[in-house]
């Protein structure tokens, strides 16, 4: 399976990293990871177990981030593969175990979503006397720039509550 590396990260070992948290429970021994590089470079085969003991010693001296990964599972036995039942019986094998140590662990990518811009208010405080003068006379669910007052979208604003809901308390003690 090949799968991109993270755009977001900068360093090599930073990469290599968030493969191997994908690859925590597969077999060290029988798993090759290929780097592939950005450049020219010739890509840089390993064994999972060599690249989860020390990650910096493989990409360490790199210019360039990798680019992507490939894994693959290794099966020591080639015999197996030169007769028609004997290579059927060990596909039907090793594809199951690859998914089960591998394929389903592995998650693409993908870049973190924009977060929201925050529409900034003037409150009064911190403020200009001209700006605190529009804060204090805007009305409910209108926002107050520092040139102008804007209508607002304010959730509180959007909801009415009915008068026999609210709790006024007169100046005599009854509520």
């Amino acid at each position: 399976m090949e799968i991109v590396a993270p755009q977001d990260k900068q360093r090599g070992t930073a990469r290599v990293n968030w493969l191997l948290r994908q690859l925590k429970s597969a077999d060290g021994e029988h798993v090759l990871v290929r780097i592939v590089w950005p450049s020219r470079a010739p890509d840089t085969i390993c064994r999972l177990a060599e690249l989860r003991d020390d990650p910096k010693a493989i990409v360490g001296n790199a210019t360039q981030a990798p680019k992507s990964f490939e894994v693959f599972l290794l099966s020591g036995d080639g015999r197996r593969f030169s007769g028609r039942k004997t290579f059927i019986d060990e596909v039907e094998h090793l594809v199951p175990l690859f998914y089960d140590q591998i394929g389903q662990n592995l998650e693409r990518w993908l870049p973190k979503p924009p977060k929201p811009v925050a529409k900034t208010e003037v409150t009064g405080e911190g403020a200009a006397p001209q700006e605190k003068e529009q804060a204090e006379s805007a009305e409910p669910g209108q926002s107050v720039s520092p040139n102008k007052i804007t209508p607002g979208n304010l959730h509180s604003d959007l909801i009415e509550i009915p008068p026999f809901m609210k709790k006024t308390i007169a100046g005599d003690g009854t509520e």
